[in-house]
């Protein structure tokens, strides 16, 4: 390369023997700004480490020196991938002394409709509170055969939705649903069909809260 102090060829010369201008030699790049988002994930990586359990909005007090707002702190965490540890929803295991079910359909042919029909419950959240949605489904066609939505989960839609199922399909001979015996019990029972639960142990929110 060059070399400013040859004793033989001047820098031009040098320059023009590797086929380069001078301007380019004498070029020096600027220092690029330094990224100010990636300062602020420093920063918030730093805090993570002795506080793993901070969100967005503790992040954005903590970091109140560096004049980040909270969207910025969020946005950032985000993209970096970054959440707080915290104990979340223990909705996998079953409830101290909860009546565990058999589970009737392992090893069972399903060959004909009516043979057994699945339920769920689930709740969908808005403006005002929850509503609530219950269906019932044959496991061999596929067919809804009856669903009902409210704003109370109480045993009275249940029964509502089993009963009006019966009314049209007649009555499934195994009901199939999810580990949680008020809500399955309340449609078997009073329908007088034996029923089962998932072999998850999935639990559901409690039913009417608000």
């Amino acid at each position: 390369m060059v070399e400013a102090d040859h004793p033989e060829l001047s820098i031009a010369q040098q320059c023009a023997i590797l086929g380069i201008s001078r301007s380019t030699y004498y070029y020096q790049p600027k220092e690029a700004p330094e990224d100010p988002d990636l300062v602020i994930l420093e920063a918030i990586l730093e805090v993570l480490k002795e506080k793993p359990f901070y969100g967005y909005r503790r992040m954005a007090k903590e970091l109140a020196y560096l004049h980040a707002t909270r969207k910025q702190i969020r946005r950032i965490m985000k993209k970096a991938g970054l959440r707080a540890i915290y104990p979340g929803l223990q909705l996998s295991k079953p409830a101290k002394g909860s009546k565990k079910y058999p589970y009737l359909l392992r090893g069972m042919n399903i060959w004909l409709p009516n043979q057994v029909w699945a339920t769920d419950i689930t709740y969908i959240k808005l403006s005002g509170g929850y509503v609530y949605l219950v269906a019932i489904i044959d496991l061999y066609s596929r067919k809804i055969l009856s669903w009902q939505v409210s704003h109370d989960g109480c045993a009275v839609l249940r029964f509502g939705v089993g009963r009006s199922a019966c009314q049209v399909w007649s009555t499934g001979h195994i009901q199939h649903g999810s580990r949680e015996p008020v809500y399955l019990g309340c449609i078997c029972i009073g329908l007088g069909i034996s029923w089962d639960t998932d072999q998850h142990g999935r639990r559901k929110p409690g039913l009417g809260q608000h």
